[in-house]
């Protein structure tokens, strides 16, 4: 039924709607198969025989500061300098750093305010806490001239190395000290060397095997894995060190030709495959000091960026907090916000715990790698836990073929842009997503993503998802609203339990193409073969008990940690030299007023995504407004009081298109009566279709539509309030609107803001 709507008046509700709710009983409680109560207190870990295979939870316990043993700041001299508070504060608090640690390390205090930042802050030493009154009190605002050296790799707060430089050659620039001469199974401790004499206790080293053409011709279909190029192979040719299997460790005993190091190997090594080196760390060939640091960390501020695009490529450019060449650091209770490129990102780093912290709203969303809240490159044995990310175009995400043992913890991700949550790029092994929160259209891949990215290929060499959780807002765009597996062929992936609605996919690429788990109890396998070798079958994805709640321990990893430590470490500590900042709280950018958002520019609502007939967003740095260009962030026309972003369109003139759709959750047709928006054409001949539609939640299933309403007769260069009834809806309930193009009259810019179900 199609009806045509013209200019609406604007009504105010005074009670907010909201959608119809059942109570129910707490859900039964059931332990996993393949971690199992053994007297309702502890739990094993035993080789659970599935469908022709062995299936085992790896430990996740050793991640973060000190793998978890001792708290974060445990290290940090009682050298206190505290701050007097002025306009700029850059300049006093580099000076303040460089004297702790050109003094063998401390805490640099600062006091509770708003402070001006204007070039980044380097970090280039041991043991060095920077402290804030904590973030919501220590407020830290970086002007829009701030320029960074480089694009993606300096913060505002640089760990590791100084500006300009770098600080990765730890991983494969160390005096080679021996080969490995027997299989390395995946959760081993212990390595049998040709000759360990060169070896001590107590020495950090890395434990390194370089990628093989036939592990490349396996894991890429295109024989172009990014960046890895077979004639250039092996090192030191450029890129070598990204396409390595490469492990810091510490040695903590010696039998012989038999070392053992602090922490389990995350996959199985073959010296029958490719050599197995084992280098030092501290130590070139030539005998200078390698720059890899230790004991660094940020605590207790809140870091905010005014908009800044370099003039190079006008894009915004800049990380919050970057770490390079660190092992064992800490980001604790620091907020980042109206970030240009990166939020909080680690590269290159191992044992780094990032607790409490938040990544909130990115300036650009485009590809290119920007719009990315936490990220994690080449890097191992890390903890993020209890964080937030909200409107990033990646709320988390991996890269490089380094990472390893990244543990994600009682995280939440908000409303994603254009993408989920995902393991990017690389070769990602033992990946933990522990009660995951996915929120506002939020999602997780962690797949096969083929020619995407600069040919992606294969992320995913083994991952765990335990007990996720979303809110019920469907996704709208790639990877949103779901739940994606599709580990390497020689790996794993493994999902249990969750209180869900998002399907779960053994999917064949990154797009949702593939094979939709059912909700229920027990243990069940994918049924598509992995890309690239087609007809494998090999089905290496397992889920137990699917979209089923009241999963005991709720936690996997906090569960892991009491098996492995009598007391878990506090989050931080300051021993006493200061007082101890307040923990700061996150204000969301969630809908206050009546009814329930569709979109708001500065606020969570149904995740937006654009259709073919707006081909050309001004996230991929098409700035130019007289272009196709769309964007779900244009600032400058807006109606939201005290707001900055609003909904910029520019359809093709193509009948029938789709120009932007929101999708949200599964609402009842009774709940809400109407749909307002506020429109603003800038020619008074517009005219565009919005439709009411329902889309179920499995990959590439049919929309259908469930009612269209034709907009038409609002006057140029002035926002309209219109507002559009849903009575006409031919089903119980829908989860999407879709804006379609109805020709030549739709190809004018239009913006759009402050859609709303009444």
């Amino acid at each position: 039924m199609t009806s045509m709507i013209k200019t609406g008046v604007y009504r105010v509700a005074t009670v907010a709607l909201a959608a119809a709710a059942t109570v129910a009983g707490p859900a039964a409680a059931w332990n996993s198969s393949l971690y199992p109560s053994v007297d309702g207190v502890n739990f094993t870990r035993p080789v659970v025989p599935f469908n022709g295979r062995q299936w085992q939870l790896p430990d996740f316990s050793y991640a973060g500061y000190q793998l978890g043993a001792v708290s974060p700041g445990t290290g940090i001299p009682c050298r206190i300098e505290r701050l007097v508070g002025t306009a700029d504060i850059t300049s006093t608090l580099q000076s303040a750093v460089d004297r702790v640690g050109t003094a063998g390390g401390g805490t640099v205090v600062l006091p509770a305010g708003s402070y001006a930042i204007t070039r980044s802050i380097a970090v280039p030493y041991n043991n060095v806490s920077i402290v804030g009154a904590g973030s919501n009190k220590t407020l830290l605002n970086v002007a829009t001239s701030y320029r960074p050296s480089e694009d993606d790799e300096e913060g505002v707060f640089t760990f590791g190395n100084a500006i300009g430089g770098h600080n990765k050659q730890w991983v494969d620039q160390g005096k080679v000290l021996g080969a490995v001469v027997q299989r390395v199974p995946e959760g081993a401790s212990t390595l049998v060397m040709a000759n360990a004499s060169a070896i001590t206790v107590n020495q950090w080293i890395v434990i390194q095997q370089y990628y093989w053409s036939a592990l490349v011709r396996a894991n890429d279909s295109s024989g172009t894995w990014k960046g890895y190029d077979s004639a250039s192979f092996p090192p030191p040719n450029s890129p070598s060190r990204q396409w390595s299997f490469t492990y810091l460790r510490k040695v903590s005993a010696k039998s012989g030709n038999t070392i053992t190091v602090d922490a389990p190997i995350p996959m199985t090594l073959d010296p029958a495959n490719n050599a197995i080196g084992v280098r030092s760390v501290d130590v070139r060939t030539t005998g200078s000091a390698l720059n890899m640091k230790e004991n660094l960390g940020l605590r207790g501020v809140s870091v905010n960026f005014a908009d800044n695009a370099n003039g190079a490529n006008g894009f915004p450019s800049g990380v919050g907090v970057y770490f390079e060449g660190v092992r064992n650091g800490w980001v604790n209770d620091v907020q980042v916000r109206n970030f240009p490129r990166h939020g909080i990102s680690l590269e290159s780093s191992a044992r780094i715990s990032v607790t409490d912290s938040a990544t909130i709203r990115a300036q650009n969303v485009a590809g290119g790698g920007r719009g990315y809240g936490f990220v994690v490159a080449a890097s191992q044995n890390l903890l993020f836990r209890g964080n937030y990310a909200e409107m990033t175009r990646h709320g988390y995400t991996t890269q490089f073929g380094l990472n390893s043992v990244i543990v994600y913890s009682r995280n939440e991700s908000a409303g994603t842009r254009m993408n989920g949550d995902d393991s990017h790029f690389g070769f990602s092994q033992q990946m933990l997503w522990d009660n995951h929160r996915m929120t506002y259209g939020s999602g997780l891949l962690l797949t096969y993503r083929g020619s995407l990215s600069g040919n992606a290929q294969e992320t995913n060499y083994s991952s765990v998802v335990w007990n996720p959780s979303d809110n019920g807002y469907r996704g709208n765009g790639s990877g949103g609203g779901m739940i994606s597996l599709n580990p390497s062929a020689a790996g794993y992936s493994m999902l249990i339990g969750g209180a869900t609605s998002y399907p779960v996919i053994d999917d064949a690429v990154e797009l949702g193409t593939g094979n939709v788990f059912p909700a229920r109890p027990g243990l069940q396998v994918g049924l598509l073969p992995e890309l690239p070798v087609p007809g494998a079958r090999n089905q290496n994805v397992v889920v137990e008990g699917s979209q089923q709640s009241g999963l005991v321990p709720a936690s996997l990893l906090d569960q892991q940690y009491k098996g492995r430590m009598a007391v878990e470490p506090a989050a931080f500590t300051s021993k006493g030299c200061f007082a101890e900042p307040s923990k700061g709280t996150i204000t969301r950018a969630v809908h206050a007023g009546a009814g329930m958002n569709v979109y708001n520019g500065d606020q969570l609502g149904w995740a937006t995504a654009f259709g073919t007939g707006c081909p050309t967003s001004m996230e991929s740095g098409d700035l130019s407004t007289s272009a196709a260009t769309c964007s779900t962030s244009f600032q400058g026309f807006n109606t939201t009081p005290g707001g900055r972003y609003g909904l910029s369109l520019m359809p093709l003139a193509s009948n029938g298109t789709p120009i932007v759709s929101f999708g949200g959750p599964q609402t009842d047709k009774t709940t809400y009566k109407t749909l307002t928006m506020k429109i603003y054409p800038t020619s008074a001949a517009f005219k565009a279709s919005l439709a009411v539609a329902d889309r179920p939640w499995t990959p590439n299933a049919a929309t259908t539509q469930l009612a269209a309403i034709t907009l038409s007769g609002m006057p140029a260069n002035r926002w309209t309030t219109v507002v559009i009834p849903l009575s006409s809806i031919r089903a119980s309930s829908y989860n999407m609107f879709v804006l379609k193009s109805l020709g030549a009259e739709s190809a004018s810019r239009v913006y759009i803001d402050d859609v709303t179900l009444q």
